[in-house]
């Protein structure tokens, strides 16, 4: 989104502020408002709702932004290929615990430089999921999710889409590389679940 294109008196920030912004943190605020107004989420309308109550958890896929602007850094720690997993766990374990009562839960990665850490194919093609997969295409996307409690979500009579039964997130120091997952690790926390 470009700088010209994100209403920065919306979310009270000054144009310079806007300027400095990651591209990333300017997606994440439209798309969580976005995801607000889908759940038909009013802060401050109940209980469940005050400002104080409200947390947000949004991870990056990358942080190629804060390396080519030293002034800038991110408060987001970088998740990886899996950011999106990881904020959705992070928020519901604040509300399975009562430290919350509403999440905003979301991920983001862009593509500001592009280098050999990314494991490209070298034939050009990742042929993703085949046999002879040597590589991978990084991909760009955003997403935001409003996640409450049940019981306070049908008591605020919000738009429920889904209901998250569990969450984990779990990593493994064998597996070939970060965008590979390992079969035993995954296995595990399936088992973890059941």
């Amino acid at each position: 989104m470009g700088v010209g294109c994100f209403d920065a008196g919306f979310f009270a920030m000054s144009p310079k502020q806007v300027e400095r912004a990651d591209p990333m943190v300017r997606l994440a605020l439209v798309t969580g408002y976005e995801a607000m107004e889908m759940a038909g989420i009013v802060p401050g309308r109940t209980m469940s709702s005050k400002a104080t109550r409200i947390a947000t958890y949004f991870d990056q896929g990358n942080d190629g932004w804060s390396e080519y602007n030293p002034s800038h850094r991110n408060s987001a720690v970088p998740g990886g290929f899996h950011s999106f997993g990881t904020a959705v766990d992070a928020g519901c374990t604040a509300l399975w615990t009562g430290e919350v009562d509403t999440v905003i839960a979301g991920g983001a990665s862009l593509i500001t430089d592009l280098d050999e850490r990314y494991d490209l194919s070298r034939t050009g093609q990742s042929k993703i999921w085949d046999k002879d997969a040597d590589g991978h295409c990084p991909g760009e996307g955003v997403g935001a999710v409003v996640i409450k409690r049940l019981e306070d979500a049908e008591a605020d009579n919000d738009n429920i889409l889904a209901v998250v039964l569990s969450a984990a997130t779990n990593y493994s120091a064998d597996a070939k590389s970060s965008p590979r997952p390992h079969g035993g690790a995954q296995e595990a926390i399936y088992r973890q679940g059941t």
